[in-house]
């Protein structure tokens, strides 16, 4: 907790009040967002990176994903699944990177940029969401507690659900 005095809230020619619910408001989004990707279960919720069955972690001796894992990836889900509005893949800023330049084997990029900042960028024609709280391209180690490093992971991402336990049951729904 932030203490400050009232006549400093009064005196300023910045709303301080704004400024610092803006602040601490995007601090409590990163947090919540990193517990919810890569939460290993003890004491936070068990992430999405996790719960996944399935993850692109690289078979090159660089530890960077290739076409082939990707196309594995995206066919690792349901067909069912891929169908459905709001699958998406979901990728570390640096796995990103590493997307743009990827080709398949007739040299087409994978990557699909976008012109208009309301659509998503699209990769192998899937679109394409930005987590920072993802592992860093194979690289880093990751925080999953099974020990994975995880950059990329796909799936109706909007329709995972988390339980919370706290003294009374609630459910919490992304």
């Amino acid at each position: 907790m932030t203490q400050v005095s009232n006549e400093l809230l009064e005196d300023s020619a910045v709303n301080l009040t704004s400024l610092m619910a803006t602040q601490v408001g995007n601090a409590l989004g990163h947090a919540v967002n990193t517990a919810l990707t890569v939460g290993t279960g003890t004491d936070e919720p068990v992430g999405v990176v996790d719960a996944a069955g399935s993850g692109v972690t690289g078979t090159a001796t660089t530890g960077v994903f290739t076409y082939s894992d990707l196309v594995e990836l995206i066919y690792s889900t349901d067909a069912a699944a891929r169908a459905l509005p709001g699958f998406s893949v979901m990728a570390s800023t640096s796995a990103i990177v590493d997307m743009r330049t990827l080709q398949d084997g007739a040299g087409n990029f994978v990557f699909s940029p976008t012109l208009d900042a309301a659509t998503a960028d699209r990769v192998l024609g899937y679109p394409l969401v930005e987590n920072p709280a993802m592992a860093a391209s194979a690289h880093r180690p990751s925080r999953s507690s099974q020990g994975i490093c995880r950059p990329t992971s796909c799936g109706k991402l909007a329709g995972f659900v988390w339980i919370v336990r706290t003294t009374s049951p609630s459910l919490m729904v992304s």
